[in-house]
């Protein structure tokens, strides 16, 4: 069994002190850390499934494509609805999807963001709402359940 962080932006490094945490309380493990970059494909040994969003930052295409693409499937859920993006920017494009689509939000769409990045949330149109992960208390407890799957434990209900 294996935990895979991604460690080069601050989040994924505040995962790790959660893992951290939880092995100076608890049994140590064997330690195997891989210093990859932020694109690299993951190890050869990782079964692969993975949901790829087309957005790759600078090497996206043409952005009123992927705004219509966001758009689209935007226009595709039934409204009212929540959507909650993967970090503050993706919920930008989210809006400005929905701006281009017509759709009123937060009254027919509700975005929310990750990170909160308050400077860059007040600057969307509408304001963005965010969260703050807590991402010491997610390494931590992917640590806690890791350590049982070890010892046999059965899978938690709802556990992927």
């Amino acid at each position: 069994m294996a935990l895979i962080v991604e460690t080069s932006v601050v989040y994924g490094r505040q995962i790790l002190r959660g893992i951290a945490r939880y092995l100076k309380a608890h049994a140590g493990w064997s330690v195997f850390l891989d210093e990859r970059e932020l694109h690299m494909p993951p190890p050869d040994w990782l079964s692969q499934s993975v949901y790829e969003t087309p957005w790759a930052g600078s090497r996206m295409h043409p952005w009123e494509e992927e705004r219509n693409r966001i758009a689209q499937w935007v226009k595709s859920l039934t409204r009212p609805v929540g959507i909650m993006a993967c970090n503050d920017v993706r919920g930008q494009h989210v809006l400005d999807a929905c701006g281009h689509l017509g759709a009123h939000v937060p009254d027919e769409v509700a975005v929310v963001g990750v990170d909160n990045a308050e400077t860059f949330c007040e600057l969307c149109n509408p304001p963005l709402s965010s969260v703050v992960p807590n991402a010491e208390g997610i390494g931590f407890e992917a640590a806690r359940l890791l350590d049982r799957l070890m010892d046999g434990s059965p899978r938690p209900r709802g556990a992927c």
